[in-house]
């Protein structure tokens, strides 16, 4: 963080990127919000201030790159894992890679990585299948009622947030452990409540690396996909389960064993 800082003179450099973003706030020198333990006496979270110090931002900037890592990872390993079960859809994302690297001179840049849409919807669908989080928590932070339950959670409450079980729920997902990557068109995306697709969270608490960790995982599976056909292995199996007791993610209990083939033709 302090060569980034001495690079941009200690201000924003208009790149508009999550450095400059740190750089503001520091500019700021605090940041104001709502507690998430301590209430006013009429309920409501109090307002509390930070002081935002070169070490809050290294922080902020470890976090961002380290939370991503881990969940990219299993993300791109899930989603090898289906295409090797799913050859067909395999071959499409092929062509859509050869397609748009072709425009780009067979560079992989951020230019190209946006264009493959089809790419994209595969990996949402794998992170359906099996989501790198397979629940969240979050904290209720005023009474509420469920109405179809009566039941009403008060304030204060830990609610743990199935995010598998959402997934794979047929109320919202047709034959939700079909591999499916049309789920994730934008057209189908618009008929589906925006709750129920919760792999990074969702609201203000969202993932901060969301957008980061997605454009890794494209950017690795492209590096691959380019020059590998991916098969499964003689151990593979079809269905990931996930390990009984897994940390922060959920990882799978048998690990993804795979085959990696040089494509016959290829981009260099």
């Amino acid at each position: 963080m302090e060569s980034l800082r001495e690079q941009r003179n200690n201000k924003p450099s208009g790149r508009n990127d999550f450095v400059d973003l740190l750089l503001e706030l520091e500019e700021n020198k605090t940041l104001q919000g709502d507690s998430l333990d301590i209430k006013d006496e009429n309920g409501s979270p109090k307002k509390v201030e930070l002081e935002i110090t070169p070490m809050i931002s290294a922080a902020q900037l470890f976090i961002f790159f380290a939370a991503g890592f881990e969940t990219s990872a299993t993300s791109m390993s899930c989603t090898l894992h289906q295409l090797a079960f799913h050859p067909e859809i395999q071959l499409k994302v092929h062509q859509e890679i050869d397609t748009v690297l072709h425009k780009y001179d067979n560079k992989i840049c951020y230019e190209a990585i946006m264009e493959m849409t089809y790419l994209e919807m595969v990996l949402r669908e794998s992170m359906r299948i099996f989501s790198p989080g397979g629940l969240t928590l979050r904290v209720c932070i005023q009474n509420y009622t469920i109405p179809e339950l009566g039941l009403t959670i008060e304030a204060g409450t830990k609610v743990i947030i199935p995010i598998q079980a959402l997934h794979m729920d047929e109320k919202y997902y047709d034959n939700p452990s079909e591999f499916k990557p049309n789920r994730f068109s934008p057209e189908t995306v618009k008929t589906r409540h925006r709750y129920v697709y919760l792999p990074f969270g969702e609201g203000p608490r969202k993932c901060i690396g969301a957008r980061l960790g997605i454009i890794e995982s494209l950017t690795g599976l492209v590096g691959l996909l380019q020059k590998f056909n991916v098969e499964p292995a003689l151990s593979s199996k079809k269905d990931i389960k996930s390990k009984k007791i897994a940390y922060i993610v959920q990882v799978s209990d048998d690990g993804i064993p795979l085959k990696l083939i040089p494509r016959k033709t290829q981009n260099a």
